[in-house]
């Protein structure tokens, strides 16, 4: 029996080096820390005792894999809504909103082991706050290697370029829409708003077709 262990050992090791895990990002998108940026607020906004811990909470549950991908927007709403109950000052409104900027932002996790398609809201009411109209989310990534190893889903072709192409453009997006209190609004879903930065790796999603000023770089 004391064999056992290290001819085991052996196996398993023989099996990893002839086909090699491409591990993807699975389970490690980070949740917007709402709770620290919210309890910033407190000292602007009334009666604001619990309220950030209430609503940072609630932050996780929106961008995990079986979440309503437009859970994330409905929190968004509910964070600026609750910065205007609570009559927050200037700076609280501020700080509130920047946080759900954060959180329109999010990337929502996708299991690689059933699928290979991000999950984006295709709501185009939400949100439904005018500051934060205009502000993709971040997509998966996939830079761990294309998949098709150890059970996980193939990476469509063209899909880590676009994804690279559109996390730096929505990263832009926040940036810019923080500076200026903002988002640059937008009539169309999230996940359309994706599709004209030329990101269509979507679940559920149908042929829309990116708009010529966002495809072709032309204002109108």
């Amino acid at each position: 029996m004391k064999f056992l262990l290290p001819a085991t050992l052996a196996i398993v090791l023989a099996t990893a080096s002839a086909a090699p895990l491409s591990p993807r990002r699975f389970g490690q998108e980070q949740a917007v820390d709402l709770g620290d940026k919210l309890n910033a607020a407190g000292p602007f906004c009334q009666n604001f005792a619990g309220v950030a811990g209430t609503l940072g909470g609630g932050s996780p549950g929106t961008i995990v894999a079986r979440a309503d991908p437009c859970a994330k927007l409905r929190l968004a709403d509910q964070i600026v809504a609750t910065a205007k109950a609570h009559q927050c000052t200037a700076e609280g409104l501020k700080i509130m909103l920047d946080a759900a900027m954060d959180e329109v932002h999010a990337e929502h996790n996708f299991n690689p082991f059933t699928g290979a398609l991000d999950i984006v809201c295709l709501d185009p009411t939400l949100p439904v706050t005018p500051e934060l109209r205009g502000i993709p989310p971040l997509v998966d990534p996939r830079n761990n290697g294309p998949g098709g190893n150890g059970g996980l889903a193939l990476v469509p072709a063209g899909a880590e370029a676009a994804a690279f192409k559109a996390n730096a453009a929505t990263n832009a997006t926040l940036t810019a829409a923080k500076a200026a209190g903002t988002g640059p609004g937008s009539t169309k879903s999230v996940a359309e708003q994706l599709v004209d930065l030329g990101f269509t790796f979507i679940q559920g999603l149908n042929a829309v077709a990116p708009t010529p000023s966002a495809a072709d770089g032309f204002d109108g």
